[in-house]
């Protein structure tokens, strides 16, 4: 027998979702802004992790080169059944790399290679998670620019 959510169109899974997790308090740091925007690399982390985590973003910092590694423990950490990834995009290559390599317990790949106007069942309803790269953050808002290519 299908459960509620199976049957419930997009919107509704995902504010059934929200319901479900219960209200949260968010917790606005204290990360005043700077006098001058003369930040050095450490401290643009710091504040962009900071400004991040406080509208309950994952950060998760790594080395140049290992993001590979960290997404493939969160996945099998969440048990993603589905990821939604670009082919085409700068991610694409490594992913399908480092999927060809090691996929035991990872989710199953589904590029992303159509009109979104004709893939939103799939994506509302199938799709568990979807990797996407950014063109940069800006430390001092806490913001992630996003370039759909």
């Amino acid at each position: 027998m299908n459960s509620p959510i199976q049957n419930a169109t997009a919107r509704e899974r995902i504010l059934s979702r929200l319901h479900a997790s219960g209200t949260h308090e968010t917790i606005v740091p204290d990360v005043p802004m700077p006098a001058a925007l003369n930040l050095d690399r450490d401290e643009k982390v710091e504040r962009l992790t900071a400004l991040m985590t406080a509208i309950r973003t994952d950060v998760h910092i790594v080395e140049n080169g290992a993001w590979q590694d960290k997404l493939k423990e969160l996945a099998r950490e969440r048990g993603w059944g589905k990821m939604l990834y670009g082919p085409q995009g700068p991610l694409g290559q490594d992913i399908e790399t480092t999927w060809s390599t090691d996929a035991d317990g990872l989710p199953e790949l589904v590029a992303y290679t159509q009109p979104v106007e004709t893939f939103k069942d799939e994506l509302f309803n199938i799709i568990d998670v979807g990797i996407t790269s950014s063109r940069g953050g800006i430390a001092e808002t806490g913001a992630v620019v996003l370039w759909p290519t």
